[in-house]
This record gives C-alpha cells, sequence and structure tokens, in this order.
C-alpha cells in the first residue's frame, strides 16, 4: 500500500490553484450549459458547492500534513455547503412544484424583507473566513 504525498506547501500552493481553476471550469460549463438565466439561479451556488468541497479536502490534508487542529475549516465549509444546497434546492422546488413555488417565493420575500440585511454581512464574512484558513495552510 502507497503513502499519499505528504502535503508540502507548493503542492499546497497547485492544489489552491487546481481547485480555483475547477471551480472556474464548473461555472463556465454550467453557464454554457444552462444559459444565463438558469445559470444566474443555480450556476453559482453548483460552482461555489464543488469549490467549498474541495477546498475543505485540501485543507483537512494541509492542516494534518502541519500538525495543526482540522476543526476550523469546518466553520467555513459548513455554512457554505448548506447555503449552497439551500440556495439549489429552493428554485428546483420554486420551478418544478407548480403552484407551490408561488407560495415558496412569497415566504422568501418575506424571510427577505426581515432578515435579508444579514446575508451580504454573513457573505463576506464567510469570504473572509475562507481568506484565513487558506493563509492559516499556507503558513509553515
Amino acid at each position: 500500500m502507497t503513502q499519499p504525498l505528504a502535503m508540502t506547501r507548493p503542492r499546497y500552493i497547485m492544489r489552491l490553484i487546481t481547485i480555483a481553476g475547477l471551480t472556474g471550469l464548473v461555472a463556465a460549463a454550467f453557464y454554457i450549459i444552462w444559459g444565463a438565466q438558469l445559470f444566474s439561479f443555480y450556476g453559482w451556488a453548483t460552482a461555489a458547492l464543488v469549490g467549498s468541497i474541495m477546498l475543505s479536502r485540501t485543507l483537512y490534508q494541509r492542516y494534518t500534513a502541519l500538525g495543526k487542529s482540522r476543526w476550523p475549516r469546518l466553520l467555513f465549509v459548513i455554512p457554505a455547503v448548506i447555503a449552497c444546497i439551500v440556495q439549489i434546492v429552493y428554485w428546483l422546488a420554486f420551478f418544478n412544484l407548480g403552484g407551490v413555488g408561488i407560495m415558496l417565493g412569497q415566504a422568501r420575500l418575506l424571510i427577505l424583507h426581515d432578515v435579508g440585511f444579514v446575508l451580504q454581512p454573513a457573505f463576506i464574512a464567510l469570504l473572509l473566513l475562507a481568506a484565513y484558513l487558506i493563509w492559516r495552510g499556507s503558513r509553515v
């Protein structure tokens, strides 16, 4: 049985570049397949879901190699994956449930009216957390 390659700093950086490229490729492929309108509903969430999962795995491997605690990556990946899945499932339900989709749309408007102001700061906080986690993994 072969040992997996250690997650060295150069390997870590190359993996991050690969993740960015693959996430962009997924986004571009979905844009071409679905077109601009459906991409705006599903595409960003799908690409972010793929990128978040790949980033979490890479951070896990890098933190293991450095002997650092691996749980902080969960502070990023769990909210990111939940947000992506909620976005995808909402639009799938909205378009496929007929008359129930109208009620979903109304419920979404009511919820966004009350808590919508939190979404942008939460997104920025999630991006800053991801940047910190990536930086934390790049330190020796």
